[in-house]
């Protein structure tokens, strides 16, 4: 039976927790700038805010690696009010509870790591995640084989790709066909106009399953091409839905935040930034383990599946944040060795952005001149085969919805639209608010 710690403390407070795996006791274990590691281990951490709906499936795929087995999955319950901690119990992992958490994500992410080192020792691999998040069969293993190979690599990154099978279009309701097959027979008014009814009921569900189908395939279409595209390495920044953490590395960050002489000391050690609303965890420590000088790269071969927005309102709000939360701790930190790619990649950013709009304009004043005809549109078949070409392990049928270019057009306003208000947000105010 897996331990629950329901008792926490607060943010700024001890308490002592039984060790996680009493095998660390028995492990060969070195000091690593005083800090016990035990060689070889891993641990798997999972914060989780309401993710009883995906969990069991994420928990499933972290047991069934291949190859490897984890030492410890933790998935730490940050403020749940379902039955996020009951399935984790029921999975046999180690489960705790945060209490006083102002942080989320990285609130919860430093408490799970604090409860690791309460054994005595820290793995030598840290691996964080996501609870909706689906894990390829050879993602542990692949990566440490990377990690081991790597001595100076400090993360390793996994590439995403969204879920699959998140939207299903709804059949013919088995009423509608018995009064259709009444109305042959009897032509009732009453069950023709059941029938009736029961079609325009049909027609809205299947309208709201084509939308969210629209919706969740372009984001699995910017999820593929970002894995195409992605750098290797230096890249941006970690991914939160699955990322391996050398032990070495994350010490290096923490005693890069206290004075010289002084020792880390773990009753209260913060390796995720906790401020403001902590927009972006990920990003931040990312920085913080290039400024320790420690590699972070990803790889084509360590895949994660992500779950994704199923509306507009909650894509916006995600995205906005996830922008916002970038600039800020863009200008918190200033122009750098460290920050430059990601500044200089917003830049190109917006200097295409800004591009897209004057040239379509300028086309639009063509149009309405008249000086135009169908033969001067001969790039779009051509973007409409790039397209196609990048979204190409989906299958056929998403190349062809990429080379029509209307999804991606459509996509492409949206995502200009929360990047101009996440910059307004960010020059406008001071105030972050997680969203």
């Amino acid at each position: 039976m897996p331990e629950l710690d329901r008792q926490m403390p607060r943010d700024d407070q001890s308490h002592p927790i039984r060790p996680v795996s009493s095998d660390y006791l028995s492990l060969d274990v070195y000091n690593y700038r005083g800090t016990p590691i035990a060689v070889g281990k891993t641990a798997f951490i999972l914060p989780c805010h309401n993710e009883a709906a995906d969990l069991s499936v994420a928990l499933e795929s972290i047991k069934n690696q291949v190859g490897v087995t984890v030492d410890t999955i933790l998935v730490v319950s940050d403020n749940s009010t379902d039955d996020t901690v009951a399935i984790a119990c029921k999975a046999g992992v180690s489960v705790i509870e945060t209490a006083n958490n102002r942080f989320k994500k990285a609130g919860a992410l430093n408490r799970g790591i604090r409860y690791l080192m309460e054994s005595g020792s820290l793995p030598e691999f840290i691996i964080t995640g996501d609870g909706d998040t689906e894990y390829d069969q050879h993602f542990v293993g692949r990566a440490l084989n990377i990690m081991r190979l790597t001595p100076r690599l400090g993360v390793l990154s996994a590439v995403c790709y969204g879920k699959t099978g998140l939207v299903s279009f709804p059949r013919w309701p088995s009423l509608y066909k018995a009064s259709k097959h009444l109305a042959g027979q009897t032509h009732d008014i009453q069950s023709i106009l059941f029938g009736l009814l029961c079609f325009f009921i049909l027609f809205g569900r299947w309208t709201k399953a084509f939308t969210d189908y629209t919706l969740v395939w372009m984001q699995r279409a910017e999820y593929t091409r970002a894995t195409m595209l992605r750098l290797r390495k230096n890249i941006h920044t970690m991914s939160g839905a699955g990322s391996v953490i050398r032990s070495k590395a994350a010490i290096d960050v923490l005693y890069s935040n206290v004075p010289p002489g002084v020792t880390i000391d773990w009753k209260c050690a913060r390796l995720y930034r906790e401020h403001g609303a902590n927009l972006v965890e990920d990003f931040a420590l990312t920085l913080d383990i290039k400024v320790a000088r420690w590699q972070c790269t990803n790889n084509f071969y360590v895949v994660a599946r992500t779950d994704l927005m199923r509306d507009f309102r909650s894509l916006f709000r995600q995205r906005t944040r996830w922008v916002r939360g970038t600039i800020d701790e863009l200008r918190r930190r200033k122009f750098n060795r460290e920050s430059r790619v990601s500044a200089l990649t917003i830049i190109y950013g917006l200097t295409l952005m800004a591009s897209f709009y004057v040239l379509n304009a300028l086309a639009l004043m063509v149009i309405i001149r008249g000086g135009i005809n169908i033969m001067d549109f001969w790039m779009l078949p051509l973007m409409g085969v790039y397209q196609a070409i990048m979204v190409r392990s989906m299958g056929w049928k998403s190349m062809f919805i990429a080379f029509i270019l209307i999804p991606e057009t459509l996509y492409a306003l949206m995502r200009h639209t929360w990047i101009i208000t996440a910059l307004g947000k960010s020059l406008s105010s001071t105030t972050q608010k997680w969203e």
